[in-house]
């Protein structure tokens, strides 16, 4: 109810709302990272907020379509597709996807089962339903939208078609090496760069890391231009 509250608050689009959703949830599991406090740890408090919690409010969102417009179709219906495209939109946010330590073999093997289907596909002519056979040599890199999609297909949200999303499977070799450092776009915004389509995506998909990053922000956010001001409302609701 609350993600049907804020999405007509917002005027925004099932896609935008649901994109939303995992964003904000990647984020908490960016921020487990921290030492842990109290008998449990937060990064199994925070992945069952993105792998369960989640999923499960956005199926019965989306049951709630299909049971009024009937099952005829509903892989077409408006929300159904907006999950789709929230996924799909999802691969621009790499620094929000990196896994922790002690989940990357298990997003590794994620992205591998996508690149077994991928290519056992090409070789029954593009026939997902002719799909038997499995190479177990086949590797791919894996990150934490593997295993959002995961999550999302165990509780038939969407089906293994996303394993033939473009830019879903990479394989070793071809992957950005997220180990280097890189600047954060924190950075650029406290030295004035302007709130610019790319790098107000960068801030949305980059935690802040200090309170006078904020509090600039928040000074946009209630004194910029309009432009400035929804730029600087979208960033701080997740900074």
């Amino acid at each position: 109810e609350m993600s049907k509250t804020a999405q007509a608050i917002n005027e925004a689009s099932w896609q935008e709302t649901f994109k939303a959703l995992w964003i904000s949830a990647l984020r908490l599991v960016q921020r487990a990272r921290e030492p842990l406090e109290g008998p449990i740890p937060h990064l199994d408090t925070r992945l069952c907020m993105l792998l369960a919690l989640i999923p499960l409010a956005i199926a019965a969102i989306l049951k709630e379509e299909t049971d009024a417009c009937g099952a005829e179709g509903n892989k077409s219906l408006p929300r159904r597709l907006g999950l789709v495209s929230s996924l799909q939109d999802l691969v621009q946010y790499s620094g929000l996807l990196v896994p922790p330590s002690s989940l990357v073999n298990v997003a590794n093997a994620a992205a591998s089962k996508a690149a077994i289907f991928r290519a056992n596909c090409k070789v029954v002519g593009g026939n997902p339903s002719m799909i038997g056979q499995s190479d177990s040599s086949t590797k791919a890199v894996g990150n934490m939208l593997h295993l959002i999609v995961e999550a999302c297909i165990s509780r038939n949200l969407i089906d293994t078609t996303a394993y033939l999303w473009p830019g879903y499977v990479v394989l070793p070799g071809h992957s950005k090496d997220t180990s280097l450092p890189q600047e954060s776009p924190w950075v650029n915004f406290m030295q004035g760069a302007p709130l610019s389509d790319p790098l107000k995506n960068a801030l949305i998909a980059t935690p802040a890391s200090s309170v006078a990053e904020l509090d600039k922000l928040y000074h946009i956010a209630l004194n910029g231009s309009e432009q400035e001001k929804s730029a600087a409302a979208k960033i701080v609701c997740g900074a």
